[in-house]
């Protein structure tokens, strides 16, 4: 049996660039988080929160998970399967550490590829 490492076209949205993030709302329903490219040009690392949310989210308040980012770009590609599910929505934030309500002195730019 043939493997692929290419989704079909038509299963990955357009992607949504936030820049200078602080929180975003990327999708106001159910979605799947397919991948994501962070470009932190802060002198210290940035993390990406993530949120089961249709709406804006708080900051560090419901954190479903997040992922480190250090200094420069860091990519996280589109698989086979999604990173994440979301029930609700997709929303996201930047933040000095996993769970903080603290922003970065230098918001990142920050794209995310969903369905």
């Amino acid at each position: 049996m043939p493997t692929s490492n290419i989704l079909p076209a038509t299963i990955v949205s357009n992607p949504v660039t936030k820049t200078a993030l602080t929180v975003a709302n990327i999708k106001a329903s159910a979605g799947s988080l397919l991948g994501l490219s962070v470009n932190n040009t802060s002198g210290t690392p940035v993390y990406i929160q993530f949120y089961n949310t249709a709406g804006t989210p708080t900051l560090g308040t419901g954190v479903v998970f997040s992922i480190p980012c250090l200094i420069g770009i860091t990519h996280v590609p589109i698989g086979t399967f999604a990173i994440a599910n979301f029930s609700t929505g997709i929303g996201i934030g930047a933040s000095t550490s996993p769970l903080s309500t603290g922003s970065p002195a230098v918001a990142p730019v920050v794209t995310v590829f969903f369905q």
